[in-house]
């Protein structure tokens, strides 16, 4: 995929909202837990904030006290997880997986312990799934749609309140400039995305 702008414009008053980008996964398991991939803040009043998707998948695993260095994991290869000397854990390309749309990490070291395995995109936290036995295998299958909502920041701290995804943009091949414009109907109404791609 080539890489696509994204303009997030906020044509609201409002200022102590942020706009959260998020990720669709296709296939995590039921322990994963998602990630905010780009939390954006444009002021109010026409101020804007962006960021750019290409696509690049990396993979980290985790032990709970030695982590791998994060590796680019090309959607249908096969990563796998070794121990190395020192009883540390290295990551390193073994292969083709089952299947030309998802990235694939195994667990191939001598330790008992589950791991974690952190998916990132474009250097970001997409996904963290728990639970990697020995012999078992992490699957990533990331699609091409990225879903935005709104989080109020409170007062007294930088602590979050969750709404539900007010929207969904898929992009489409030959897609390299998105405008999202972020607006509210009247006080009090419903927040509004609309998307324009060139």
């Amino acid at each position: 995929m080539s890489s696509v702008s994204f303009t997030v414009t906020n044509t609201t008053t409002i200022s102590n909202e942020v706009v959260v980008v998020r990720l669709s996964i296709s296939d995590a398991s039921l322990d994963a837990k998602l990630a905010e991939w780009q939390v954006l803040r444009p002021g109010s009043g026409g101020g804007s904030a962006s960021f750019t998707f290409e696509g690049v998948i990396t993979a980290m695993v985790s032990d709970g006290t030695n982590n791998t260095a994060a590796v680019p994991v090309p959607l249908g290869q096969l990563l796998s997880v070794t121990s190395n000397v020192t009883g540390g854990l290295q990551l390193a390309a073994a292969g083709s997986g089952p299947t030309q749309a998802t990235a694939y990490v195994r667990n191939d070291s001598s330790n008992p312990q589950s791991l974690t395995v952190s998916w990132f995109v474009d250097g970001a936290l997409v996904l963290t799934e728990p639970g990697l036995n020995q012999k078992a295998s992490a699957t990533f299958a990331l699609s091409n749609t990225l879903l935005f909502s709104l989080r109020t920041l409170r007062a007294r701290s930088a602590s979050m309140l969750v709404q539900t995804d007010a929207a969904s943009f898929t992009i489409k091949d030959g897609t390299t400039n998105v405008t999202v414009t972020w607006s509210r109907n009247g006080t009090g109404g419903m927040d509004v995305f609309a998307f324009d791609a060139t």
